[in-house]
């Protein structure tokens, strides 16, 4: 089970990249970025129904344990993604995505002064290496614009809560000790609720052209399947170590933002100088080594 959690992780941080290319590409054509949210949920709503519907049990239908675990996981996930798409709108998706490693920030401070739990000298180390990454990414090839760290941050924030809510939710759909299966129903049964969410907002940000809904499809499938890899990753190898592999998501961004600008999508990727690559493609390592570095800090 350990091995397949590391490949979901792995699920998780590939996903995520190439749905980040899509969704730039999405804004660039200028998609609102609440319509982008509403149309993209409503078919990942659509396409989880199915998977809620055979792994129901009926001890679910008492609320108390599931609600506000789901509440959570939605509501600090669509919070996160807010602040993903604003920031897309103004920076390269390569740029973006290794700056998401500083949801190992936020979690940090959650830790620090809400759950209370003690952070040694290498949790901090790490939490420094991570800091510091991202203010290489920040001023590597320009600088990040304000308005896009700003959102990022708002991103991290949205992202670490959510995560955390996870756990919990994954625990409450847990009634027939299968883990996976548990992260499978939790998975499914939040994006039935962000979809649920979105029918309401169609008739001011859903879309009459089939055109643009099909435009839409392949950034939902390449973000729900990111949420399958990441919701069994932690259920599997636990939150932490679920965001160690998803911060790979950073190396992988790099390198296909490289190979974006070299086909010649600029609208996508800022074409960069291969020192440039290097620094971002060292600044994402540096980041990744912070996560295992405070993941080792707190195994120890």
């Amino acid at each position: 089970m350990f091995i397949l959690g590391i490949l979901c992780g792995l699920v998780a941080a590939t996903g995520q990249s190439i749905a980040y290319l899509y969704s730039r590409q999405l804004v660039h054509r200028k998609f609102s970025l609440t319509r982008l949210l509403v149309m993209s949920h409503l078919l990942m709503g659509i396409a989880t129904v199915p998977i809620m519907a055979l792994t129901w049990k009926p001890e679910f239908q008492h609320v108390g344990p599931w609600f506000w675990p789901l509440m959570g996981t939605a509501g600090f996930y669509l919070l996160g993604q807010l602040g993903l798409f604003y920031a897309l709108r103004h920076t390269e998706a390569s740029r973006v995505a290794p700056l998401l490693g500083l949801k190992i920030v936020i979690l940090a401070i959650i830790a620090t002064l809400w759950l209370e739990l003690p952070l040694g000298v290498m949790e901090w180390s790490a939490v420094a290496l991570t800091t510091a990454a991202a203010f290489v990414l920040n001023y590597t090839g320009g600088s990040n614009p304000p308005r896009a760290v700003a959102a990022l941050l708002v991103t991290c924030t949205g992202y670490s809560l959510s995560d955390l809510c996870i756990v919990h939710l994954v625990e409450a759909m847990n009634v027939d000790d299968n883990l996976l299966l548990a992260s499978v129903r939790a998975m499914a049964m939040g994006h039935v609720f962000c979809g649920l969410l979105a029918i309401p907002l169609l008739p001011w940000y859903g879309s009459r052209s089939l055109a643009e809904w099909r435009g839409v499809v392949p950034y939902s499938l390449a973000w729900l399947g990111s949420m399958v890899g990441m919701f069994a990753a932690i259920a599997l190898v636990q939150v932490v170590l679920a965001n160690i592999l998803q911060s790979l998501r950073g190396i992988l961004s790099v390198i296909l933002g490289a190979m974006v600008a070299r086909a010649g999508h600029h609208h996508l990727e800022a074409h960069a100088t291969r020192s440039v690559l290097v620094r971002r493609a060292i600044a994402a390592i540096m980041m990744t080594l912070g996560v295992a570095l405070y993941v080792w800090g707190q195994a120890r």
